[in-house]
């Protein structure tokens, strides 16, 4: 995880270790969502919030889910 230093800290630690647990073997992928959520919102009036959306899935590839 020490490669995207947005990607780091307590959530998403606690993510990669939900996922270790849950699902052995499965990577934790960050990915931007080309779309618009209400983090927008969030992250203007908590200006220090860490906002990530978590979305586990297994069955489909990146180039599947992306359109999506």
């Amino acid at each position: 995880m020490g490669e995207n230093p947005r990607y780091e800290g307590p959530l998403a630690e606690a993510i990669s270790g939900w996922i270790a647990r849950e699902d052995p073997g499965a990577e934790v992928v960050p990915v931007v969502m080309p779309a618009f959520s209400d983090s927008n919102w969030f992250r203007r009036a908590f200006p220090d919030a860490t906002v990530y959306g978590f979305c586990p899935q297994r069955t489909l590839g990146m180039e599947d889910a992306g359109p999506l």
